[in-house]
This record gives structure tokens, sequence and C-alpha cells, in this order.
């Protein structure tokens, strides 16, 4: 088991399999877990700009920093993203396994905690 899992679930392999290389995935909703493998991954937490209302965080993303321009992402806060994450009662569903070219993943995904189980 990795470092990243060891206070995360395993999610049923039924529900967690994704495309035709599919690959389980763990959720967790432990900061130091989310943090961790974002950061071995030199991912920043961020927010999609013009999706914020009533003063609070919009979106939540992971910025990965590719330079891919598809959404116009704002960085903030560990703490800013947590808390907008605590407060939607979210689960961070994730990859822990290489792809098969021996890279690390970046697949993950925000779900409803216990949506995926």
């Amino acid at each position: 088991m990795s470092d990243y899992a060891r206070d995360a679930e395993p999610l049923d392999p039924d529900v967690t399999t994704t495309g035709t290389d599919a690959a389980p995935h763990t959720a967790t909703a432990d900061h130091e877990v989310i943090r961790a493998w974002a950061e071995d991954r030199h991912a920043s937490p961020a927010t999609v700009e013009g999706t914020e209302h009533d003063g609070r965080v919009g979106e939540l993303r992971l910025d990965f920093d590719f330079g891919n321009d598809l959404e116009e992402l704002r960085t903030i806060t560990w703490d800013e993203w947590f808390a907008a994450f605590d407060e939607r009662g979210l689960e961070f569903v994730f990859q822990e396994t290489d792809r098969a070219d021996g890279s690390r993943s970046n697949d993950f995904r925000l779900e409803t905690r216990g949506a995926t189980r």
C-alpha cells in the first residue's frame, strides 16, 4: 500500500474503474493524503475563475501547471481549498498506480462522500 493510502479507503472496483486501461482508484477525505498526492505531482490548489458566489470559493481544481488553458484557474491556499472541500462533503478519488509508461498518474476526481461506495 502506498504512503497516500495509509488512511484512504479502497473503493468497489466496479465503481472505480474508468477507460480501457482501468486501474483501481482510492477515496479519501484525509487532507494530508490529498496534499501529499498533489504536491508529489507539483499540483497546487485552485478554483475555476468566475465560479465563485457569495464570496465563497468556486469549483475546486488542482493546477498541474501543464500550460493548459482550457479553464481559467486561480490559485488559492490549501486552507481555502480544504474548507470548501469539507463544507461540500467531498472525497478525493485518485489513482495511485503508475501509468504504463512508468510515469505517475494524475487521475483524480472529487465526488460526494460515500457516493462511490
